[in-house]
């Protein structure tokens, strides 16, 4: 059992706790984002993908299409689907690899280098979205 101070350092100090999932997502071969809410965007699923784990998420919310056709998915709330889907990707290992590949393919879409000309493009004079908003730029 942790003490008042551990379980307050440990609280404090979320770059130490964030450093101990990213390093088991790069041990495992499978991670699992069985979110049961929609998740405007699966930031968990986007770093499964960029540690080089096969996918395996809930079919809701952001999780499709941040992992797109790199996840094998799932019913949110629906466990026997998930259990066979771990158990489907534990025991073959060619669609455990070839999704392994496919989520570090996808996930190096959305490096920030390869973000960031697009970002600036569509923030260029001469293009406005937001016409009724105010301080918007309209070129």
């Amino acid at each position: 059992m942790k003490t008042a101070f551990q379980r307050k350092l440990w609280l404090r100090t979320p770059s130490l706790r964030r450093l101990a999932v990213t390093a088991a997502m790069a041990a495992a071969a499978i991670v699992v984002v069985p979110s049961r809410w929609a998740e405007p965007f699966g930031l968990t699923a986007l770093e499964a993908m960029a540690s080089g784990a096969a996918l395996i998420a809930a079919e809701t919310g952001g999780l499709p299409e941040v992992a797109g056709d790199a996840a094998l998915y799932v019913p949110p709330g629906d466990a026997a689907a998930l259990a066979a889907a771990i158990t489907a990707l534990a025991t073959d290992a060619p669609r455990r690899a070839g999704l392994a590949a496919a989520g570090r393919a996808r996930a190096a879409l959305f490096d920030t280098q390869i973000l960031a000309p697009r970002l600036a493009r569509l923030r260029a004079p001469g293009i406005c979205l937001d016409e009724g908003i105010e301080g918007a730029n309209h070129g």
